[in-house]
């Protein structure tokens, strides 16, 4: 299990901020997929490279594709150590605080890693970091 210390957790931000971008690009295009196939009484058909595709087979096939490339970005961002919590682009990094395990806390849209939380507080639970040197690296990560 890796621990985060809060500069090491700092330089992941901008390839998160990256990353859950892209992310949130393909759930609105996953979005508008569902939707338009909701929309889709009747399929209308139209000929590619010879085979006949239906707009609803296409509009499932772009979403499967979508889906598949969210799952891989994800898969990536916890090869890092990270947790992600939400897709909309809310991650942790375990940490230890005084020698307790808990989260570092970062969210789409935050300029940098500015806040804790202990491990079953969650998102509303969290706390500014005021004293970055609280959060010791770990060797056993």
């Amino acid at each position: 299990m890796k621990f985060f210390d809060v500069e090491e957790a700092k330089r992941l931000v901008p390839a998160l901020g990256t990353a859950f971008n892209q992310i949130r690009g393909w759930l609105e295009r996953i979005q508008q997929s569902g939707h338009l196939l909701k929309l889709l009484a009747e399929p209308a058909g139209e000929t590619i490279d010879g085979d006949f595709i239906t707009r609803n087979q296409q509009l499932g096939a772009e979403r499967d594709g979508l889906i598949a490339q969210v799952r891989r970005e994800i898969a990536q961002l916890e090869e890092f150590g990270v947790e992600v919590k939400s897709l909309e682009g809310l991650v942790d990094f375990r940490a230890l605080r005084n020698g307790r395990p808990v989260f570092l806390c970062w969210q789409f849209g935050e300029p940098t890693v500015m806040y804790w939380h202990e491990l079953d507080a969650g998102f509303r639970g969290r706390h500014p970091i005021e004293d970055a040197s609280a959060f010791a690296p770990s060797y056993l990560s």
